[in-house]
């Protein structure tokens, strides 16, 4: 069961990247059409095509390291940075909370009406 939920963690992380990345080229080959379609504006059209796909080549492995954990782990260690620990609850179950809570129910439940 440990698998199919990393698999099933790993596509949610994939995804988004693989919806980015196929937006953003599109538009790049968007932009080369319009760009041989008018070659006055051939300079700007290819500016944007160059920034997009810089962009697309920066921000999809960024995705990558910081939305998966496994990777996230690592990138902290590679870093030398404190790994963060899961939240785990607070463990309220004290002997005197719960000793005083059940003694509280024995005499509601043992008064006679």
């Amino acid at each position: 069961m440990g698998k199919v939920k990393d698999v099933i963690g790993l596509t949610r992380v994939l995804i988004p990247i693989c919806c980015l990345s196929l937006v953003s080229r599109f538009v790049s080959i968007t932009l080369a059409y319009l760009a041989y379609s008018d070659e006055s504006k051939l300079d700007l059209y290819f500016t944007i095509i160059r920034f997009l796909c810089t962009g697309a080549a920066i921000t999809e492995p960024l995705l990558m390291l910081t939305r998966q954990p496994l990777l996230q782990k690592r990138l902290r260690r590679l870093l030398g940075l404190q790994s963060v620990d899961a939240w785990k609850p607070e463990n309220r179950a004290s002997p005197s909370v719960t000793a005083t809570y059940f003694d509280a129910l024995k005499r509601d439940l043992n008064k006679k009406k």
